[in-house]
This record gives C-alpha cells, structure tokens and sequence, in this order.
C-alpha cells in the first residue's frame, strides 16, 4: 500500500529537527561531559567544561541555541518504495525546512562566501543562495532482530553492577506495592515516572560507563506531565489489547516498548515518543512482540 505524505510535513520536521539539534545535547555527550569534568585535574579545562555543561543545560529550557550550534546545514533523507510525496516538491521542501529551522529557532547563520578574503554571510541556510549539503547518506545497517543478541549486551551491561540493579529493582517493587496498597491513584500518578526512572538510570550508565545511581529513578518527576500521560495512554491500549485474547497487548507493548526513553532521553512529549516508538518498531512488529514476551518471563 503506498503511502502519500505532504511535502509541507517534511518541512516542518526539518525545522524541527534543526532547531532540537541546536537546542539539546544527546545524554550521551552530555554523561561524557560530566565523565570528563570529574577526571580533569586543569582548572581552567574544568572551567570550560563546567560552561559546557550549563549551556547544555540553560539551551532546551530557554530554547536557545548551544553554544556549538555552528556549522554546516546538512540533511540526510531516503524514501522508502512505497512512499509517495505530494504537494511539491521533495528538495524544495527540505531546503523550507532549513531556512525556516534556522529563522524560527534564531540559529546562527555562520556560512560565509570566500573565507579567506570577503568573508561574505551566505544569508539563511536552505535559500537559494546557501541549500543544505546534498550527498548520498552514509550507509546504515539493515535492521536486525536478534534477540540473543540484546540479551548478552544487556546481561554484559548490568553484570559487573548487579548489586545496584537488585537494589533499584527491589527499591521500584516496594514503592509500587506500598502504593498500590495506599490506593489505586497514588500508584497511577507513580507509576509511570518510576518505570521511566528505571529507563534513565540504565541510559546513564550505557552512556556515561558511571555506576547505576538509584536517585536517577526519581529524577524522571523533572518530566512528570508527559511521561504520566503517556503512561495513563499506553495503559488503556494496553488494558484493551489484553481483554482482546492477550496477544493484541503484547503486540501493544512491543510497539510502544521505547516511548519512555523518547521522553527521558530526547525529550519528547508524551504522543510524539509514542509515535517514535512505533516508528522504531515498525516492520518489526511479531519480533518486538517475542521480545515483550521475554522481559514478561
């Protein structure tokens, strides 16, 4: 079945995706950072870091540009076959998306014409004088599903830490069972940021290689609006999919399996992670189906 999609919505994803590019730094970079900063014995090079580490921290909430929004504006794009665009044209959308990213979000325009003599200002990125680089994407590995595979890294990942991850699991049990016993709203409005704290705590220490901390389980109530709502969502296609003779719920739940760490980690809303989630998993719907059906045994 082939798929229309409006060039306009490319657009307005490439404004997007430029402006969050410059606005946040990955977890990732931001864990090597903070790895960085406790090593370093300058104090002028912890100074630097420590600037870093504020400016990634003031850019999302300010929505301002990192101080490392340089650079040159480039997209990497592939169609699928069954993908058909409609409204305009492809290219000239993509190059919308740009200028408008970099007006919008109020980007540095740091292109210049002849560099080392005029050093004119090209104007915004994605205008007829200064489009995106346009070269071939580098080559991405297919997709695939090998669930023995992500069982070792995982086992690999939390073995030299188990006593941590034991004493997180068995924190995350005991406040959910004392607030189930409390009453059924307090372990609703809970719910949802512990098990998305027990996502973080994980991130940070693939990203970072730092011990598993257990204050990173409640430091996801930074998030709590989203990450509840998305949990209160994927409760009830979830309650649904299980009345439906069970298997609709696994199937459910391998789809939507990453939606907490689309907010935790991108800072995604609520139904945009839901979407990524789907996305990532599409394709693969009966392989993340066995693979919920793992972590339930």
């Amino acid at each position: 079945m082939v798929r229309e999609i409006d060039v306009s919505e490319v657009t307005r994803v490439v404004s997007s995706l430029f402006q969050e590019a410059c606005y946040r730094l990955p977890q990732d970079v931001v864990k090597a950072l903070e790895g960085a900063r406790r090593k370093e014995e300058s104090p002028i090079a912890r100074d630097i870091l420590d600037k870093l580490l504020e400016n990634a921290e003031v850019a999302p909430k300010e929505q301002i540009p990192l101080c490392q929004d340089t650079g040159l504006a480039v997209v990497w794009l592939e169609l699928g076959q069954d993908v058909h665009m409609v409204g305009g044209d492809l290219y000239s959308a993509v190059n919308e998306g740009v200028r408008q990213g970099y007006a919008e979000g109020y980007l540095r325009k740091s292109v210049v014409r002849r560099p080392f003599t005029e050093r004119e200002n090209t104007g915004a990125p994605g205008s007829e004088s200064d489009p995106p680089l346009d070269h071939p994407p580098p080559e991405m590995p297919e997709k695939e599903f090998d669930l023995g595979r992500w069982i070792r890294e995982g086992w690999d990942l939390i073995r030299d830490e188990l006593p941590g991850y034991i004493i997180a699991g068995l924190i995350y049990i005991a406040i959910l069972a004392i607030s189930s016993q409390i009453h059924g709203i307090v372990y609703l409005a809970i719910m949802g940021p512990i098990t998305a704290g027990v996502f973080l705590m994980t991130l940070n220490h693939m990203g970072g290689g730092a011990n598993p901390l257990i204050g990173d389980i409640f430091q996801t109530f930074q998030k709590y609006v989203p990450i509840t709502l998305a949990h209160l969502i994927l409760s009830m296609f979830l309650g649904v999919g299980f009345v439906l003779c069970f298997v609709p719920g696994l199937i459910l739940w391998g789809m939507y399996l990453f939606t907490f760490i689309f907010i935790v980690d991108r800072g995604y809303d609520f139904w945009e992670a839901m979407e990524a989630s789907r996305h990532l998993t599409s394709g693969n719907y009966l392989e993340f189906t066995l693979f919920a059906l793992v972590l339930i045994v």
